[in-house]
């Protein structure tokens, strides 16, 4: 089992190197396309910008193998903004195009609705996770909703495909995309597992030792 992490100096790497180091794995830092190839987990760390970390991955040819993530047996962890970038687009700075592993978008939370509800955005901090659809016969990550997680950002995914399990949270009468797990190697969620404690450690090591 190798793990990696992508240090495209945008991301939280620190604490996730100290969350994988806690439960006992020793992270491989991931800056080239060749380090890629031997491993069997694969966590992109969130915190940054959409625009920079696809130009880091474009520049790097590190995009084009995740596109064909499936073939190499790569399962991949993306959080917060890691999870952005599987997506087709993003609105943030301008629009920039994703990876394009799950159909649908990323926009900016709406600072108020129909019902004249004030959001704040950033949304900081934590929230209940729950189910909302599921076409796999894996429950692996069931065991994690109606948890609380940690969450840090101002955008979120739309449009987003009901072909794979998915969680959400409720914010201020606004449903946001917490977690989606699709196929048997891709895993996005939009809180931080790195920062929500134990139940956050016990989510990343999940992720590691899932075995479909």
């Amino acid at each position: 089992m190798k793990i990696g992490v992508i240090n495209s100096n945008t991301g939280n790497v620190e604490n996730v190197k100290k969350s994988l180091k806690y439960l006992g794995y020793i992270p491989i830092m991931v800056e080239e396309k060749k380090q890629l190839f031997n491993l069997s987990h694969l966590i992109i760390p969130g915190v940054g910008s959409f625009p920079k970390m696809m130009e880091f991955f474009e520049k790097k040819a590190i995009g084009e193998i995740l596109k064909d993530y499936s073939n190499y047996n790569l399962k991949i962890l993306g959080i917060c903004l890691g999870m952005h970038i599987f997506f087709e687009d993003s609105e943030e700075t301008h629009k920039t195009k994703g990876l394009n592993l799950i159909k649908g978008n990323v926009k900016k939370i709406s600072p108020s609705n129909s019902h004249k509800t004030t959001r704040h955005i950033p949304n900081l901090g934590y929230h209940r996770i729950h189910k909302k659809f599921s076409e796999r016969k894996n429950k692996l990550f069931d065991k994690f909703n109606l948890e609380n997680f940690y969450f840090s950002h101002s955008y979120k995914a739309l449009n987003y495909e009901k072909k794979a399990e998915i969680f959400e949270i409720d914010y201020f009468n606004e449903s946001i995309l917490a977690l989606i797990i699709k196929n048997q190697n891709l895993v996005g969620c939009q809180f931080h597992p790195e920062l929500s404690g134990e139940i956050g450690l016990d989510f990343i090591d999940t992720f590691i030792k899932w075995n479909n």
